[in-house]
């Protein structure tokens, strides 16, 4: 039982060391974090944190891609969340908000094929985590689900005030049953992504649809070597996680 509070700070520095380079890049971040012990089974938890994020050599300088002129990324994140665990079930809930400045993207501006760096002015995304891990004796079984909104809030007088960030769902779902018997152990797991634009303005494409993927695996200890046989996409769903890249059908991997 109890309170626990944890506070930190971090001191960035990047500094350019060639002939007449750019003046340094030099940020304070904070975060702290209270928890609280209700009892042995409930716990609640809320922290705040800022996190600064440089951009890196191929955010500036890849060929095609990248863009010199891009801002250093800066977050503020606040989370408010509830845990419950007993010996057979963990229960978690968050609900979080962000605000992002000068949000370092990367979207097709230049045709499909040609992507390009950038910043969003300001970006928003709020939403909630839940999960629930159920144990008992050889058997587990982890669900997960998230509800996100993610929306560009940089310029309110621009098209695509208030759309959605590109490829960021709403709705993404799993679900993990997992097993260990003797020297065998195997696992089925099942992945839901919602729909997602690709372009910064929602309204000029068609979003991409939603997908859902199955996978399955199963290894066998023998000595000290271990045999796994996977198979992933077994109904062998067509789907896009990025416009016009279709990701494989089913496939088997052995290792």
């Amino acid at each position: 039982k109890g309170l626990t509070l944890n506070a930190s700070a971090l001191y960035t520095n990047v500094t350019d060391h060639t002939f007449n380079g750019a003046k340094p890049l030099e940020r304070f971040t904070y975060d702290a974090l209270a928890s609280y012990k209700l009892n042995s089974h409930i716990s609640f938890r809320a922290f705040y944190k800022s996190v600064f994020r440089a951009p890196t050599l191929n955010d500036l300088y890849y060929t095609l891609v990248g863009n010199r002129n891009l801002k250093p990324e800066y977050t503020k994140q606040w989370d408010v969340g509830l845990c419950y665990n007993n010996n057979l079930l963990t229960l978690q809930i968050d609900g979080y908000y962000n605000h992002v400045s000068d949000r370092i993207v990367c979207l097709p501006l230049k045709g499909t094929f040609q992507w390009t760096m950038l910043n969003y002015g300001y970006t928003r995304c709020m939403g909630i985590d839940l999960s629930a891990n159920f144990h008992y004796r050889n058997h587990s079984i982890f669900l997960s689900g998230a509800f996100q909104d993610d929306r560009n809030l940089t310029n309110p007088d621009g098209d695509d005030y208030r759309d959605f960030i590109a490829y960021s769902p709403r709705w993404t779902l799993s679900a993990i049953y997992s097993f260990d018997w003797k020297k065998i152990s195997g696992s089925i797991s099942y992945m839901y992504v919602d729909k997602r634009y690709w372009t910064a303005e929602n309204a000029i494409e068609e979003p991409l649809d939603a997908y859902m993927c199955v996978d399955c695996k199963v290894s066998y200890r023998f000595y000290k070597f271990t045999a796994e046989l996977e198979c992933q996409n077994i109904f062998d769903k067509p789907y896009e996680m990025i416009q016009r890249w279709p990701m494989p059908g089913r496939r088997f991997l052995a290792t």
